[in-house]
C-alpha cells in the first residue's frame, strides 16, 4: 500500500520506555494513562498507584523456583495477547510493568530450549548450581526472544491505534578499576536487560526512551527525567522537542507526565497532517 507521508504518521500511538533504579517514579508514571489502561503486572509492585487510577491489569503467574517453569514466557506472552484481543475497545495503553522480569523469564526459556536443541546443558548446571548459568547461545536466544516480543507487541499496538509504555530498571556498567581494591567509575548507564557485551537492541523499538533518577531527600527530592542520551546515560526522543532535561518536581508539582507525552503526540501529528 503507498500512502502520503503526512498520512502515514496521522495518530501515529505513543511508542515509549522509561528506565531507572527502583523509588524514581517508575511506576507512578502510569498515572498519566489514566484507566483507560491495560498493563502488564510483572513486576508486582502497582500498589504505589493504588487509589489513583483504575486501570485493567493482568496479573501473571510465573516462579524461578528451581528454575522449573520453563514456560513462564510464553504463558505471559499468550496471556497479553488474547487479553489485547479480548478487551480492545476497554483501554487506549498497553502497559508493562516492568520489562526486567520479562528479561529473565526469557532466559530460563532460552536455557530450555537450547537444552532441548543440544546446543547447552545451561539448564542441567543452572539448576544444579542454583543460579542462571548461561552460555553464549542462551544468551542470543534470549535477547531474540525479548526482540520479538516486543516487535510484535510494538506492531500490534500500531495497528490497533493503542499507546505502548514499557517500564524498566536500569543497568550500570563500570569501567575496569586500575588496581585491585580501587573502586571502578561509572561507565554507562543502560536499559537492565542483559550483560555489558551485548549490544542495546531494546530502546530500537521505541520512539522515546526516558532515564528517570531522583536527586536529594525528603521535601527536597526532585524527580528527573533526561530525553536525550550523553556521554554515560542511553536515553534518545524520536520526532518530538523536549529538553534534554526535564524536572518532574518544580515547585512541588510534577510538570511533565505520560498524558502530557500523548497530548503533544497528537498535536504533531496533528501539525503533519495539515502540513
Amino acid at each position: 500500500m503507498t500512502q502520503r507521508l503526512n498520512d502515514l504518521y496521522s495518530d501515529k500511538p505513543v511508542m515509549m520506555m522509561v528506565y531507572g533504579e527502583a523509588g524514581t517514579g517508575k511506576t507512578t508514571w502510569l498515572k498519566g494513562a489514566g484507566d483507560r489502561q491495560l498493563i502488564l503486572d510483572l513486576g508486582k509492585g502497582l500498589r504505589s498507584i493504588l487509589g489513583t487510577i483504575n486501570p485493567l491489569v493482568i496479573n501473571t503467574e510465573f516462579s524461578f523456583l528451581d528454575l522449573k517453569d520453563t514456560k513462564g514466557f510464553d504463558r505471559v506472552r499468550d496471556q497479553l495477547f488474547k487479553t489485547m484481543e479480548e478487551e480492545i475497545d476497554n483501554y487506549d495503553t498497553v502497559s508493562i510493568d516492568e520489562l526486567t522480569t520479562l528479561g529473565m523469564l526469557a532466559k530460563i526459556k532460552a536455557i530450555q530450549v537450547n537444552q532441548d536443541l543440544g546446543k547447552s546443558s545451561s539448564l542441567v548446571n543452572s539448576r544444579k548450581e542454583k543460579i542462571i548459568v548461561m552460555e553464549l547461545s542462551d544468551w542470543g536466544a534470549a535477547i531474540d526472544a525479548v526482540n520479538l516480543f516486543l516487535a510484535e507487541l510494538s506492531e500490534v499496538c500500531y495497528q490497533t491505534g493503542k499507546n505502548l509504555l514499557v517500564l524498566a530498571h536500569q543497568r550500570d556498567v563500570f569501567k575496569k578499576a586500575a588496581k585491585q581494591g580501587e573502586t571502578p567509575d561509572l561507565e554507562e548507564i543502560r536499559v537492565g536487560i542483559y550483560g555489558r557485551s551485548f549490544p542495546d537492541t531494546i530502546p530500537n523499538h521505541f520512539d522515546y526512551c526516558w532515564h528517570f533518577s531522583i536527586d536529594g531527600k525528603g521535601r527536597n527530592r526532585r524527580y528527573k527525567i533526561q530525553t536525550e542520551g550523553d556521554e554515560i546515560i542511553m536515553a534518545k526522543t524520536r520526532g518530538a522537542n523536549y529538553d534534554a532535561k526535564l524536572d518532574r518536581t518544580e515547585g512541588g508539582e510534577k510538570v511533565v507526565s505520560f498524558a502530557d507525552v500523548i497530548s503533544y503526540n497528537k498535536e504533531l501529528s496533528n501539525v503533519h497532517t495539515h502540513a
